[in-house]
C-alpha cells in the first residue's frame, strides 16, 4: 500500500483550471490538492477523512490530486473495505441549478438578472480579507458565455459536467 488515497492519479487537475482560479476563491484549494496521506485525518460528524495536503503552484503538477471529494479510511468506517470505497458525488447540486437558471435567463433575454446568479456562486467562496466584489471584477467578462462556461469550470470541474458544457456551445475543439 502507499498510504495515499484519493483520484489514484486517473484524474489530475490541468494548470488551466489551477488558474482559473484567484488567491480570493477558496475552491481552488478544496477542488486541487496535493496527496491524501494517510497520516493527516479529520473527523466529520463522526466519520474519518484523509486530508490533503494543500496544493501550490510552484510544486510540479504530477503532485497535484483532485481533492472535492474526500474519501474515508479503510477499516475505520464499516461501509469501506480496501478493494471498495464510499465515495459518492451528487449528480446535481444547487449550484448546478442556479448556473443553468442563469444561462436560461440570459437566452431569453435577460442578461443583467443572469450575471447577478453568479453572486450567489461566488458569494460563498471569498476567503478571509477578500469580498464578492473582488471575486466579481476578477471573473467577471464582457462575454457572458466564456463567463459562464468559466464559473461551471470553477465551480463544478470533477463533476462530470464540461464535456456536454463545451459540446453545448461548440467550443470542444478550442
Amino acid at each position: 500500500s502507499t498510504g495515499y488515497r484519493g483520484s489514484w492519479g486517473r484524474h489530475k487537475p490541468t494548470n488551466e483550471l489551477y488558474y482559473s482560479y484567484i488567491d480570493a476563491d477558496i475552491r481552488r484549494d478544496h477542488n486541487i490538492t496535493g496527496r491524501l496521506n494517510q497520516n493527516v485525518t479529520e473527523t466529520i460528524e463522526g466519520v474519518k477523512y484523509y486530508v490533503p495536503l494543500v496544493s501550490k503552484p510552484d510544486v510540479s503538477r504530477l503532485e497535484w490530486c483532485t481533492g472535492k471529494f474526500r474519501l474515508t479510511i479503510p477499516g475505520v468506517n464499516p461501509s469501506f473495505t480496501t478493494d471498495d470505497n464510499s465515495l459518492n458525488y451528487p449528480l446535481m447540486r444547487l449550484a448546478d441549478v442556479i448556473l443553468q437558471y442563469s444561462e436560461a435567463l440570459y437566452f431569453m433575454g435577460d442578461e443583467p438578472n443572469a450575471r447577478k446568479l453568479f453572486e450567489q456562486i461566488r458569494g460563498r467562496v471569498a476567503a478571509d480579507g477578500y469580498s464578492l466584489d473582488d471575486l466579481n471584477m476578477a471573473y467577471t467578462k464582457s462575454d457572458f458565455v466564456e463567463e459562464l462556461l468559466d464559473e461551471r469550470k470553477r465551480e463544478l470541474c470533477f463533476e462530470s459536467k464540461r464535456r456536454i458544457d463545451l459540446i453545448r456551445f461548440d467550443k470542444t475543439t478550442e
